[in-house]
């Protein structure tokens, strides 16, 4: 029989070890994290819409999208447009 011990708990990384493109990344994960739970209603739908592809984003999935201030642009006018339902 297989066993094992925990010997303690890792700590998070300190962040001053992050780049600054990985820290506005976060930033803007959590934005469009909290403002997809607005919108969809749920944490679990706004968990699996993060990390799924949508046809309002060229098929990209909204996690991938958060690189760059321009994408994450997209997105946020992407969770506006379901939230009124305006498409063009």
């Amino acid at each position: 029989m297989n066993s094992f011990t925990i010997h303690g708990l890792s700590e998070q990384p300190s962040t001053s070890c992050w780049t600054s493109a990985h820290g506005a990344f976060l930033t803007r994960h959590g934005q469009i994290f909290r403002r997809a739970i607005e919108v969809l209603g749920k944490v679990e739908l706004a968990q699996r819409w993060m990390i799924n592809p949508a046809l309002g984003l060229g098929n990209h999935t909204p996690c991938t999208l958060l690189w760059h201030h321009e994408s994450y642009v997209q997105v946020w006018d992407f969770l506006y447009r379901l939230e009124y339902d305006v498409y063009t």
